[in-house]
């Protein structure tokens, strides 16, 4: 009898789990069609309206890992050929130490580019490092990628002095540092890029502070405040989405 008892509550446990998944995947996909609408609509058609369309769009969340999620996600479902870009991974080899190649960009595994990055013509990225900081192309600026080449790619940024500007973002050598003591560093060449239709971003609402970046049109907010009703969001980790006026949705988890 006890093993009984303990079998039904594992199956508890597990509807318990099951069920809290698919609330979570039902509130990140009210989430996107609230901030971007219909991913295939009439905004996809060229690059013109898209810039206009994400310029002011974007979803904000606590942790790196729902941003990720929300990304892969909206990339899957907008229109547009794949690029994918494979990094090209260095290792130490006879005659020569990785040392020797001073002035590279050292990164911890943790944050280095990933081996693939997958690239659309009109999504938005964000730099992860500083190219050019007095044209605006630091680490977490946001642009629409414009077009994709042999080892480079073109964006537009979407805000700042110099937004509509048109850039050139190379690949560049990074020095990947392992964290295990036993593993040596190694190069990896690769765009210093991620998705941008969801940002990591850590937002105090007891010391809010001026965000120079994108945010949800004021309107478009206030709808999706509305909507709410319409969604048990409570369960859908650690999402929120900024307005203007830095007013915040807390989603907790």
């Amino acid at each position: 009898m006890p093993r009984a008892r303990n079998s039904n509550s594992q199956q508890r446990g597990t509807r318990a789990i099951t069920s809290n998944i698919t609330v979570q995947e039902e509130a990140g996909d009210r989430i996107i069609r609230e901030v971007y609408g219909n991913l295939r609509g009439e905004w996809n058609g060229t690059i013109g309206t898209i810039f206009d369309y994400l310029s002011d769009r974007c979803i904000f969340t606590k942790s790196a890992e729902t941003a990720k999620a929300m990304n892969e996600k909206v990339t899957n479902r907008t229109p547009g050929e794949v690029y994918s870009s494979r990094a090209e991974d260095v290792h130490e080899g006879p005659g020569w130490t990785i040392q020797e190649y001073s002035g590279v960009t050292p990164m911890p595994l943790d944050h280095a580019p990933t081996r693939e990055i997958n690239l659309k013509v009109g999504m938005p990225v964000l730099l992860t490092d500083h190219i050019f900081m007095k044209g605006g192309l630091v680490n977490g600026t946001r642009l629409i990628v414009t077009g994709i080449y042999d080892g480079f790619l073109k964006a537009k940024l979407t805000s700042g002095t110099f937004k509509g500007d048109e850039v050139v973002v190379h690949k560049m050598w990074w020095l990947v540092l392992p964290g295990d003591s036993n593993t040596r560093a190694y190069l990896r060449f690769q765009y210093p890029l991620i998705a941008g239709y969801a940002v990591a971003f850590n937002f105090y609402l007891n010391d809010p502070v001026k965000i120079s970046g994108v945010f949800l049109e004021q309107r478009l907010y206030q709808e999706f405040m509305r909507s709410l009703r319409h969604i048990d969001m409570s369960q859908c980790e650690k999402m929120f989405v900024v307005s203007p006026s830095q007013s915040t949705l807390i989603v907790e988890d």
